[in-house]
Parts: structure tokens; sequence; C-alpha cells
């Protein structure tokens, strides 16, 4: 199985992957993937077919899997875990495969600046790297793509203020995840790994902290 996180036709996230047949042709090898959005919903699914060429040596699903998920593939990135919870192992390594899904989709997504929303993914970051090379090189300002693709005007201070505040977000969420992970593998059951929501932990917020203003009665 392949724990991936990717949109569904209706619109909905598909996160568990699990092979449901391959064929061989003269042309191509076919896999019919079965996709659904928890562990629970494995009856609720959709089915998609993925094209594999001829020069990848397949003999058994694992190839498949590991195929999938290989960079520049479909699934690339995502993990290849157990098809059934019937050890502790197996079910450690299903729980930390969603852990990192939810740890990606919050380090890489957005952040909320004091100028506004922005993507926070690598190639987002390095752009506004060096947006504050040209501002500190050229001039006072630059305008700025939001994540909802309006525009702002930055100064150097908020192109600083941004990177640093985002970059401290990425961290805090990435120690988190690691404390899970040390939750997980302290785990003594199966069910005790289970009983471990990944969205019930205090994950970091995606914002800078706004100070309130204090307020004095007259």
């Amino acid at each position: 199985m392949i724990i991936f996180e990717m949109p569904a036709p209706n619109g909905a996230l598909a996160r568990y992957h699990r092979i449901a047949k391959w064929e061989m042709t003269s042309e191509y090898t076919r896999a019919i993937v079965n996709s659904y959005h928890s562990a629970e919903m494995v009856n609720i699914s959709w089915q998609d077919e993925y094209t594999i060429p001829l020069e990848w040596k397949i003999s058994t699903i694992d190839d498949i899997e590991f195929i999938l998920t290989a960079p520049g593939a479909p699934m690339a990135g995502g993990s290849i875990v157990p098809d059934t919870v019937e050890t502790l192992s197996c079910a450690q390594a299903r729980k930390w495969a969603e852990v990192k899904i939810e740890r990606d989709r919050r380090r890489y997504g957005t952040f909320t600046a004091a100028f506004g929303t922005i993507q926070i993914d690598e190639a987002s970051l390095s752009a506004l790297r060096n947006a504050r090379l040209l501002i500190m090189a050229e001039g006072s300002t630059i305008p700025w793509t939001l994540a909802d693709n309006t525009a702002a005007t930055i100064t150097l201070d908020d192109a600083n203020a941004a990177l640093l505040a985002s970059i401290q977000y990425q961290t805090d969420v990435h120690i988190l995840s690691q404390a899970i992970r040390d939750e997980i593998d302290a785990a003594e059951t199966v069910e005790a790994v289970q009983a471990l929501g990944v969205d019930g932990y205090p994950w970091p917020v995606a914002s800078v902290a706004v100070e309130e203003e204090d307020e004095t009665l007259g």
C-alpha cells in the first residue's frame, strides 16, 4: 500500500492507495489502483489506472509501488507501508506515514505574514530570498504575489520578517512531528498506535503572532 495525499475526482483528498491488480500487454504494464481517504473507508474508493513502460521490470506488486513512488512518478515521495495492520511494526509504519503527510502539508503549504498569506514550499521561499536581494540592490519595495494570486508590495523588513517567521514555523512543525514519532515508537500495542490521532496534536499556527493593542478605560 502507498500512503500519499492527492485529490480525488470529487475534490476529496485520497491518502491510501492499494494496487488492486496489474496486467502486462505487448506495449506496457497496466496497474489498477484503488484510492480512499482513510483506513476506515476502504470500501468507499475511486479507481484509477496507471500505465507503466515495459522497460520497468515488474515481478510483484512491490515493484509497482516502488515505481509509482519514484521521483517524477504520480505518487513521488509517497510512503510504502504494509497493506494490513497485523503487527506493531506495521501499525507504526502506517501511522508514521500519516504523520509525514500532515507534516509536509503544513510545512510546505501556506503561511500568513504581516502583509498577507504566502506559499512556503521550497521554490517559493527561494524566490522570496531572491526578492530580498533585489530589494536591497535596486529599491525599497517589490511586488509579491500572495497565495490567492493577489499582489502585495513588500519592503525589505517585510521580506526578512516573513522569511524568519515561516522558517521558524517549519522548524516547529518538524520538531512536533518528531515528538509524535517518539510516541509512535514508544507505543507497545497496535491499539495504542492506532489511538494516536494525528490531527489531535497542537500543531503550530501558520501565521505571525498578532499582538493585541492594550485598551485603557478612561
